[in-house]
């Protein structure tokens, strides 16, 4: 079972690949540094730092990305 709080980090990867998808690089370092920061502001005292919460938002943005071009590519 795949906890909420891995799928709002998919989701959020999601999201913010699907929303600059355009530019898919920009899309990425997006992704990367939206789930790496989130941790990094977590360990600063504002929540629980994990590794797995930065997969989840890594693999969502990968996610995002690959359906967003796909579609593009298909209209």
């Amino acid at each position: 079972m795949i906890s909420v709080d891995k799928a709002f980090h998919f989701i959020a990867g999601w999201a913010i690949a699907a929303t600059f998808h355009s530019v898919p690089l920009v899309a990425a370092a997006l992704v990367g540094a939206a789930a790496v920061g989130k941790e990094i502001w977590d360990k600063r005292g504002h929540g629980t730092p994990e590794l797995m919460d930065i997969v989840a938002t890594l693999l969502g943005g990968i996610a995002g990305l690959v359906v967003s071009l796909s579609v593009s590519a298909l209209a």
